[in-house]
């Protein structure tokens, strides 16, 4: 089974990998990802591609190295953060009347035995936070992030159909006297998520009775 959300993390850990790699496969600078998208936008003395090279080109050891994370931690208050979180998951697609499921899946699981699937069409949407104690790097790490999503298109193709982005301001965190800045990126597709049935041993099918208590041993 496919779980949305780990299989965006891992894109998004091999975007900022690729950032690297694409960086340091050049000579010449003028002709790296980063340079092409940032170079000449600066806004009262801040350098947006000077300052993503600080960011996205620091190695594992570097404290000051961007993560991505699924919840936010305190420790990493001043450093630059990507937090995944699920935004919504909605039924939608594949659902049959009354349950939301579609029964007509299989799995070949070896030596001549088949079990039955169960298939649910859902809309979900992951949200990508981007946090910082500074705005202009908060606003930096999100309009690099925002460009290198699209320019990796088609990988996320393979998780969602329909996929839509959308991009948002939030609030600033006001976390003990510290202010954080936040900018966020709406990842909205849908999925079809399959699992096998839960069988006995005997591959008989059997219905949970919740007129019963159940004890756990």
């Amino acid at each position: 089974m496919d779980i949305p959300i780990l299989s965006v993390k891992k894109m998004i850990d091999g975007i900022l990998e690729r950032i690297k790699s694409n960086y340091n496969s050049y000579q010449d600078e003028a002709k790296t990802w980063l340079y092409l998208v940032l170079s000449g936008n600066d806004l009262d003395g801040y350098d947006f591609y000077k300052e993503a090279k600080n960011i996205f080109l620091r190695s594992e050891t570097s404290q000051r190295q961007i993560k991505v994370k699924f919840a936010f931690e305190k420790e990493r208050m001043s450093l630059p953060n990507i937090i995944i979180r699920l935004s919504s998951d909605d039924k939608k697609g594949v659902n049959s009347i009354g349950y939301g499921v579609s029964e007509d899946g299989f799995i070949d699981v070896g030596g001549g035995n088949i079990v039955n699937t169960v298939s649910r069409g859902f809309g979900q949407s992951i949200e990508l936070v981007f946090t910082s104690p500074s705005m202009m790097e908060t606003t930096l790490i999100y309009e690099t992030m925002y460009a290198a999503i699209e320019a990796n298109i088609n990988s996320f193709n393979y998780v969602y159909n329909n996929l839509e982005i959308k991009g948002r301001d939030l609030p600033p965190v006001n976390q003990d006297s510290f202010i954080l800045y936040a900018k966020s990126i709406v990842l909205s597709g849908d999925f079809i998520r399959e699992v096998p049935e839960m069988t006995t041993i005997d591959n008989t099918i059997t219905d949970l009775n919740f007129q019963e208590t159940l004890i756990l041993q």
